[in-house]
């Protein structure tokens, strides 16, 4: 999303200072992708803890993991367009599978569960070069 930002920031040369709203759980990772992405720009992040899914009162130990993985790829994604392009892919691949199983009545949370399972397998058939392979 920041990148796309950026772009629509660039190219309407807009002015001023960027704000940022996260969830929580997600705060270090949104800082670590604006010094990333908006590093020549001012901004700032505001972190709200609005997530009441199961997923925000997984133990907090689950949680670190998680976002110190995805914190991992996304940083190592932003260092080249054509990862962002593949990785584009991975993410229209996990929306249409979730899309797909609430269809059918299972709930988003049981359907991210699922998707978890085959997560890994569709992500090294994109990039079979992932450096967290070994991770998730």
């Amino acid at each position: 999303n920041f990148v796309f930002a950026k772009h629509i920031i660039d190219e309407q040369n807009l002015q001023g200072d960027i704000l940022v709203f996260c969830e929580k759980t997600r705060e270090n990772r949104i800082r670590a992708f604006a010094e990333k992405v908006f590093h020549q720009r001012n901004w700032t992040i505001e972190a709200v803890d609005f997530d009441t899914s199961k997923n925000r009162y997984l133990n907090q130990k689950t949680i670190d993991i998680k976002e110190e993985l995805a914190m991992k790829e996304g940083l190592w994604v932003l260092e080249d367009p054509e990862r962002m392009k593949v990785h584009h892919q991975f993410f229209e691949k996990k929306f249409a599978f979730l899309r797909e199983r609430q269809s059918q009545g299972i709930s988003h949370e049981d359907a991210v569960k699922e998707w978890i399972g085959s997560e890994k397998a569709v992500l090294q058939k994109l990039m079979p070069d992932h450096p967290l392979f070994k991770e998730l």
